[in-house]
């Protein structure tokens, strides 16, 4: 079942979801405009386990590198429908979590359910130079307060 509304109406103006989603939107269509250069730009910044696990493949990559694919691979997306998908529940339900939150607690909670399932899944993984599929997201992170 997709669910094409709530019921609670916000009380505010939910600014940290609008702003991820307009964030994910611009970076979307930035990823799809790379063409023949996509697969380099998903490596670069998408999360790869072997950049934290095979050192040489690490030693292609600076600290300020490694920590930055660390919050660039939120915003990366596989297709449409996958974008799609995760901005549908975030703009459905994003809002009524920021509207309980604050906008301080709202973008470290968005964070922390991208993190913190990131850590097990990409190093349990077998292939560690793919990278693997979106494991969390703050549309995820969102259905434990619903």
């Amino acid at each position: 079942m997709i669910p094409i509304r709530d019921t609670i109406p916000s009380k505010n103006y939910p600014v940290v979801n609008h702003t991820i989603i307009g964030i994910n939107v611009v970076l979307y269509l930035f990823e799809m405009s790379q063409g023949a250069d996509l697969n380099r730009f998903i490596y670069i910044y998408g999360l790869v386990p072997a950049r934290y696990s095979v050192p040489q493949v690490a030693a292609y990559f600076s600290t300020g590198q490694q920590l930055f694919s660390l919050l660039s691979f939120m915003f990366l997306h596989g297709g449409f429908f996958h974008l799609l998908g995760n901005m549908w529940f975030l703009y459905i339900f994003g809002d009524n979590i920021e509207d309980r939150l604050t906008l301080f607690v709202t973008s470290l909670f968005t964070c922390f359910a991208e993190l913190h399932p990131v850590f097990p899944i990409s190093f349990s993984i077998f292939i560690p130079t793919c990278p693997p599929s979106e494991p969390a997201g703050p549309w995820r992170g969102s259905w434990g307060r619903i």
